[in-house]
């Protein structure tokens, strides 16, 4: 019983509502979704890492003012629905919610 308890306690709700599947053969299939109509000028940069929006590895992402970085179709889709970094809440300027 105590195992289910502590399973409970990880799983947090929020995340799991607002994550977005950027990847083509995992999930459901988000290519109707809106796209940012005029998205802000981010850098492209090489990094290995884990996207925190899909979850999944990169080796090059786009990377927000903040400095985290993201798979492109990733952190495009996020700012067409929020005007903040998926990981620590940056007001990006320029996104449109």
């Amino acid at each position: 019983m105590s195992q289910i308890h502590s399973i409970n306690e990880a799983f947090d709700l929020d995340l799991a509502l607002t994550i977005i599947d950027c990847g083509s053969d995992s999930g459901m299939n988000h290519s109707t979704e809106p796209m940012a109509a005029d998205p802000i000028e981010m850098p492209t940069v090489t990094a290995s890492g884990s996207c925190a929006v899909c979850m999944e590895g990169y080796r090059s992402g786009k990377q927000v003012p903040c400095g985290h970085v993201f798979h492109a179709v990733c952190i495009t889709r996020w700012l067409s629905r929020h005007n903040s970094c998926p990981l620590c809440r940056f007001q990006v300027s320029g996104a449109t919610s």
